[in-house]
């Protein structure tokens, strides 16, 4: 190369490099929530990093990225800046792939594949050392044609998702499985079943790929169905992977559409991504998987590459907010909210009880002994509010005197986080007692959701 179009390529890579970083900030199109270019790495090879047709992904406790890397027969393991480690190399012995598709891993972080050339499920320790393995071609139970992908439940059994026999098997260590689904278009039925997740409730969710649609199933086959063939929202051409965020929406790659979806159970979605080779474009997205700050992490196939998404949420805090919030699971306990949009501050008053119940012999004035009032006061920013709870105390009811006090240094600390106009999330923590935890709230009435709906859009 010359001197010349060493420069030139250099100049390439930099500006490459530039719009990137340049672009990232920026949320993409689509319907619903937008999303942010964080970090992407990849490009097409056999160095660690690179990637010759990659496949399935999966995050592990530690927020390392795993994917199985099937044109180059290994897996890698790899951070959020695409530094990796991979194992494998082609072949039918133990600790070898053919075409592996599917990554997994357990509570223990151990990584489950399977591979579809040689039918077999596959694990290993969490650094890529080889545990054991279960499965041969065939239709037998514990037998495979084409495994696409592999989920571990709640009770760590192995499901695999049984491409070319049609059906779900879900399996022991040591191959004992049991199976549903069988060819055909009705619930419960597969044209392809591609890949598999499981979500806390135990409910397996199956891309049913030619059938252009998403099940959720129980172990019996009992499924729900959404989805059909087309590029609306909620539509399909040919889904791939699937995987749940923390509220257990599902986002599943939308392969022949060239988008990822997110969506609820209902199949209401939103999409973002496009053909092309683009930062935040995709050519055939075949893998989605999320992490701990749930990002999206989609492997972008014929690009060669893994891309990683930060979702920008649209809510807004604003006055239609202010409402009677509750946790239904603890009845009887609950929050006042109020917007102060002009100052940009939430006010607060929670309503609960004392942390343990007081002796029988206690008695009160006015209310009941284990009563307890706090007041949280802070500023807000988008969907999220940071407050500071406060204590009041040494006053009387309906009195003057004594005056009653509140340290302003706090009682502790809170976040308030809206997902919509009619839930939200309280994470508290009250230092001097040394409790923290989290409650999921909603509105005891909807009179205000049109109002907040109306002054939440940004």
């Amino acid at each position: 190369m010359s001197d010349q179009q060493h420069s030139l390529s250099l100049l390439l890579q930099i500006l490459s490099f530039l719009f990137f970083w340049c672009a990232a900030p920026f949320a993409l199109a689509g319907q619903g929530p937008g999303v942010k270019l964080v970090s992407m790495f990849g490009g097409l090879g056999t160095d660690p990093g690179q990637f010759r047709f990659p496949l399935g992904i999966i995050v592990n406790s530690q927020d390392q990225i795993i994917i199985a890397d099937a044109g180059n027969s290994r897996i890698q393991i790899c951070d959020h800046d695409g530094n990796c480690e991979a194992f494998g190399s082609w072949g039918r012995a133990a600790g070898e792939f053919i075409n592996p598709h599917g990554v997994a891993v357990d509570s223990k972080d151990r990584i489950y594949t399977v591979d579809t050339h040689t039918n077999r499920v596959q694990i290993f320790d969490s650094k890529g050392n080889w545990i054991s393995m279960f499965g041969s071609a065939g239709s037998a139970l514990g037998q495979f044609h084409a495994p696409g992908d592999v989920a571990i439940d709640n009770l760590g059994r192995i499901l695999v998702a049984d491409e070319e026999n049609y059906r779900v098997q879900t399996c022991s260590e040591t191959g004992q499985c049991t199976a549903f689904g069988s060819k055909g278009t009705a619930p419960g039925e597969f044209d392809w079943p591609r890949a598999i997740v499981v979500d806390s409730e135990d409910t397996i969710i199956v891309t049913d790929r030619y059938n252009h649609r998403v099940q959720l199933c129980d172990e019996q086959g009992n499924c729900d169905v959404f989805g059909s063939l087309g590029s609306e929202l909620g539509q399909f051409i040919g889904p791939v992977e699937v995987a749940l965020n923390s509220k257990e929406s599902i986002i599943i790659a939308d392969r022949d559409n060239h988008r990822v979806q997110v969506c609820d159970r209902q199949g209401d979605c939103w999409a973002f991504g496009k053909l092309g080779s683009d930062p935040g474009e995709f050519n055939r997205p075949l893998g989605v998987a999320m992490d701990s700050k749930d990002r999206i992490i989609v492997v972008d196939n014929l690009n060669e590459r893994i891309q990683i998404f930060e979702v920008i949420s649209t809510m807004q805090i604003n006055p239609g907010l202010n409402d009677a919030w509750y946790n239904p699971a603890t009845d009887g306990q609950g929050f006042l909210i109020t917007v102060f949009p002009v100052r940009k501050e939430v006010f607060l008053a929670w309503f609960t009880f004392d942390t343990e119940r007081p002796p029988e012999d206690v008695t009160a004035f006015l209310g009941e002994p284990g009563h307890r009032w706090l007041t949280a006061q802070g500023t807000y920013d988008g969907d999220t509010a940071n407050l500071t709870i406060f204590l009041t105390e040494g006053g009387v009811f309906d009195a003057a005197k004594p005056t009653a006090t509140t340290d302003l240094g706090g009682y502790g600390t809170m976040t308030l986080e809206f997902a919509d106009c009619t839930e939200g999330l309280v994470n508290y923590e009250i230092t001097s007692l040394g409790i923290s935890g989290e409650i999921p709230i909603e509105r005891i009435t909807p009179d205000n959701v049109a109002l907040c709906e109306t002054l939440g859009s940004p």
